[in-house]
């Protein structure tokens, strides 16, 4: 048994190398194994990423991780194990806070969070806000998104095709642009922006949150450089060694652990083999990957997703939200343009 939630998770971590290396007492060795860590996740949303307890409890997950590897080194190694530290997800630093459902009820639309008789919206948010309008009520969903897009926490928006290909609402890119189109998303997704995106005195990693975690905190979720950073370091006879390979993700994990072990990949697999750090494999060369970035743009801002095709699959590398310098006599309602960067 896991010890009760704690907050930070020390024993938590502890307990979950002990339980594997007590299952390594009494089983034989088993074709894959998974321990999740949940530190420094907990103390990272607890205290930020530079607290003292945040080091703490980093150096903590670092001696937990050594009895790992060191018995790879001492056994497992030998015994042709292979060994992948892997991160899930990066964190940002929240600057701002700010209430999306506030400022629509503040505006006058009939916004909640559930899509009750009384509203005609609902919306979920943290880093990401999510509406999903009564009956996709286009024209509600277009008001709505004219109400929110200027202001200064708003980023990067999508919303899902219509009949003709384009996006739902106009001035937003498609949600399969981050891989996220699907029968339940949102009718209007948006991201909400970098506080650098505002001011210019705002740290690099600062983000705006709407949520329950306090100024100050990690947090991620959104689709700022930070919060898609992550790591993955893979060792054992199987893989080459002192190889970097960019761009990857963690979607790439299963099917290159399938490979590895000679298993077929099922047809919802949606990452791709890390042919390039295998050993044995033909297809080892790394390949410059494409710039395969989308925006579109309105008279007033210009909103892209920074993305990389390699090997025929999409990596996202981020996303901004940028005002454009405005003309004299500019008109605000000129439609806007999609196009590929």
């Amino acid at each position: 048994m896991l010890p009760p939630k704690e907050e930070p998770a020390r024993a938590t971590i502890a307990r979950v190398v002990d339980l594997f290396f007590s299952f390594l007492g009494e089983e034989a060795l088993p074709d894959v194994s998974l321990l999740w860590l949940a530190e420094p996740d907990v103390t990272y949303h607890m205290f930020g990423l530079q607290h003292p307890t945040a080091r703490e409890v980093l150096h903590e997950v670092d001696r937990q991780f050594g009895r790992i590897l060191a018995w790879w080194s001492e056994k497992g190694e030998g015994e042709g194990v292979q060994l992948i530290a892997a991160s899930d997800h990066g964190h940002a630093i929240i600057g701002e806070k700010v209430s999306v459902l506030d400022h629509l009820q503040r505006l006058g639309f009939k916004v909640g969070t559930e899509l009750t008789s009384d509203v005609d919206a609902a919306i979920t948010a943290q880093r990401v806000v999510n509406i999903w309008a009564r009956d996709k009520e286009s024209d509600l969903l277009a008001e709505m998104y004219h109400s929110l897009s200027e202001e200064p926490w708003f980023g990067v928006a999508f919303s899902p095709k219509a009949a003709d290909g384009s996006p739902l609402i106009a001035g937003t890119l498609p949600l399969s642009a981050v891989m996220a189109e699907h029968p339940r998303s949102a009718d209007l997704s948006f991201v909400l922006a970098d506080c650098g995106a505002a001011s210019q005195s705002a740290a690099p990693d600062a983000v705006y949150y709407d949520g329950s975690y306090p100024i100050g905190v990690g947090m991620h979720g959104g689709l700022s450089a930070q919060e898609l950073s992550s790591l993955c370091i893979l060792a054992g006879n199987a893989f080459r060694s002192g190889v970097v390979a960019e761009p990857t993700s963690i979607v790439d994990l299963v099917p290159t652990i399938l490979s590895s072990l000679g298993l077929p990949l099922p047809s919802t697999v949606q990452g791709r083999i890390i042919e390039e750090a295998f050993r044995d494999r033909k297809d080892s060369d790394q390949y410059d990957a494409e710039d395969a970035s989308v925006s579109v743009a309105s008279s007033t801002r210009r909103a892209t997703v920074f993305r990389e095709l390699y090997r025929q699959r999409l990596y996202l590398s981020g996303a901004a939200a940028t005002p454009l310098a405005q003309p004299k006599n500019d008109k605000s309602d000129a439609k806007p343009a999609q196009s590929a960067v």
